[in-house]
């Protein structure tokens, strides 16, 4: 830790330039892992809060069938 407090940025430049760098790497790789996690709980047969399990397969599927789609 002590090493991080002698090489500190000299400029404002190379702070922002810096700290935006981490930054995005971060964001990507909080995205990321977000995705990775519910795909696998979506593979495990998981109910993902706010997606419906049938979302976009009731139509192709009873329209495969020959039957007509059920409305509420």
């Amino acid at each position: 830790m002590r090493q991080f407090n002698q090489h500190t940025s000299r400029s404002l430049s190379e702070r922002r330039l810096t700290d935006d760098a981490v930054g995005a790497f971060f964001g990507f790789a909080l995205v990321q892992a977000a995705s990775a996690v519910s795909v696998r709980l979506t593979s495990w047969g998981w109910d993902i809060p706010g997606v419906s399990p049938a979302c976009g397969r009731s139509s192709a599927s009873s329209s495969a069938s020959g039957q007509q789609p059920s409305t509420p």
